[in-house]
């Protein structure tokens, strides 16, 4: 009755596997070529560019990772430029980021606050 309950187990056999010292024979290694495109050669008038750059900017200023004051500001110049006297929502969305953006550069200089251009720059963009 034993061997109908509980049957006898089959002993697996274990196979020594080979370890994998490195390349056998001849192996081409081949260069890639990584295109990095700069984020003022976008075209902002098209939406999914625009919004991939404002998230992107977000999160940059949020967690202060590869925070680039000086490239924000211009790229975020050039977008708001870029954008039609109708998309008012989205140009004051740019704006928002854009104010925020030379904020950060005040707390970024040595004094701890605006210079006077920077500060009539500013005053100009809320106005």
């Amino acid at each position: 009755m034993k061997p109908y309950i509980r049957p006898p187990q089959e002993t697996k056999t274990r196979e020594k596997k080979e370890k994998d010292t490195g390349p056998k024979g001849d192996v081409e290694i081949t260069d890639q070529v990584i295109d990095i495109e700069d984020d003022k050669d976008l075209d902002f008038t098209k939406q999914e560019n625009i919004d991939k750059i404002l998230t992107k900017y977000r999160n940059q200023q949020t967690s202060r990772k590869n925070f680039d004051i000086n490239q924000h500001i211009e790229v975020l110049n050039i977008m708001f430029s870029a954008q039609k006297p109708e998309k008012l929502d989205l140009k004051i969305e740019i704006l928002m980021l854009l104010i925020s953006s030379y904020f950060m550069s005040a707390k970024k200089t040595l004094s701890g606050y605006f210079d006077r251009e920077t500060w009539l720059t500013t005053n100009d963009k809320i106005s």
